[in-house]
């Protein structure tokens, strides 16, 4: 982000102190963009109260700043502190994504490995003995997705802790992941004859792999900030 001078409209020599402080604490803070600027806007309107505060009890611009920021703390132990509420958040959303996305993708390979019969349930279980392995990632990663999901409204009543929701949604991320890659490799490997559908399916497994890897490397690494 950034926190220039005339955004947090602080002396100039107040302004670089709390640049680098922000600077530091985005550093250690292994989020998505949108999510780590907004963070970092607050801490930064923050910062300039704090500033602004003991620059009325008399200190100078240096002075005020680098007491704004002892007061905020280590940057290393706020980044913590952030990573901590956003992975919860971040999970959630990840397994949403996959839940609204994973029948979409589904039906789109279902109508690519279609039979002779007319009957959607011929054609999945067409998809679905092709690729055998498939059945077991759809056990683990719709239960792991829908925890990651429903997780913190269920806390308390169903004692679940708030730490498993991080790790349900690597686990659905990472079953995705695998689910997809073997998809395609089943259906490249055994030679099956690439149609237009065929194509598109491969195509779409292949962004939602790529995008639930990126998500599933960024609860990683939020949940080892926030440790």
């Amino acid at each position: 982000m950034n926190t220039s001078r005339v955004e947090l409209r602080l002396p100039a020599e107040a302004a670089w102190i709390v640049d680098d402080y922000l600077a530091a604490v985005a550093a250690c803070l292994p989020a998505g963009r949108r999510a780590r600027q907004n963070m970092l806007a607050e801490i930064g309107d923050g910062l300039a109260c704090a500033v602004d505060a003991h620059l009325a009890d008399g200190a100078g611009p240096r002075e005020a700043a680098r007491a704004a920021v002892a007061d905020f703390g280590d940057p290393r132990g706020l980044a913590g502190v952030l990573a901590h509420e956003l992975a919860p958040a971040t999970a959630r959303w990840s397994g949403a994504t996959l839940l609204v996305t994973g029948p979409l993708v589904g039906l789109v390979w279902v109508a690519a490995y279609r039979t002779r019969s007319a009957n959607w349930l011929s054609n999945i279980a067409a998809v679905l003995s092709g690729v055998p392995v498939f059945q077991l990632v759809l056990l683990v990663a719709i239960p792991a997705a829908l925890v990651a999901v429903a997780g913190p409204y269920v806390h308390g009543r169903l004692t679940l802790s708030p730490g498993l929701i991080p790790i349900a949604a690597i686990i659905a991320t990472s079953a995705v992941v695998l689910g997809d890659a073997t998809l395609v490799g089943t259906t490249l490997i055994h030679g099956r004859n690439i149609s237009a559908l065929i194509g598109a399916a491969i195509l779409i497994s292949v962004i939602r792999a790529s995008l639930a890897g990126v998500a599933m490397r960024r609860i990683v690494r939020l949940r080892a900030a926030s440790r």
